[in-house]
């Protein structure tokens, strides 16, 4: 039997020796463009909202105190938002832990430092299923929490490759159940 990995090409699969990680896309990269357009008006809306306060001639007037607070607080709020996003963005993964019987999404930020969003453990998981596409034939592979209707979408491609990763998965649910 070939190796998931040779199957699969519309997502990348590292087989691990503790499971194995599902990296969304085939060449699953950050978006190093953004972060960094974010960090640099960051910076500009930091140096901005100082510098309305050393306009000279108006520096102490009180008429203009309150736009320059008003204006200030804005671009303060936005060097924090574009802080916030430079620093949160990159790339998602999923990551099959047969030994500690949990399945995580990962998202790795630009830097390198990788944030566990979610964590299931294989007996809350429900099902495997697979969603397909009415538009094209493409198909998502999604896991469902328990008995409820939650889902939470994995990975997508083609429906032969979403099956034979349903099928893996399935396998790997089934077999390390207590």
């Amino acid at each position: 039997m070939p190796a998931l990995s040779d199957q699969i090409q519309s997502i990348r699969v590292d087989e691990m020796r503790w499971g194995y990680i599902l990296h969304r896309g085939a060449n699953s990269q950050p978006n190093d463009v953004m972060p960094l357009v974010a960090t640099f008006f960051s910076v500009a809306f930091g140096i901005a909202a100082l510098a309305t306060w050393m306009i000279p001639g108006v520096m102490f007037n009180g008429a203009a105190v309150g736009i320059k607070l008003a204006l200030s607080t804005a671009m303060v709020a936005g060097t924090v938002g574009l802080r916030r996003y430079s620093r949160r963005t990159g790339y998602a993964s999923v990551e099959i832990d047969i030994f500690k019987r949990e399945v995580r999404e990962i998202v790795t930020r630009c830097s390198g430092k990788a944030h566990v969003v979610s964590r299931y453990q294989f007996p809350d998981i429900g099902g495997v299923f697979i969603r397909r596409s009415r538009s094209n034939g493409d198909a998502s592979l999604v896991l469902r929490y328990k008995k409820t209707s939650i889902g939470t979408e994995i990975a997508s491609g083609s429906l032969w490759e979403m099956e034979a990763l349903r099928d893996r998965i399935g396998h790997d649910l089934l077999s390390n159940r207590p």
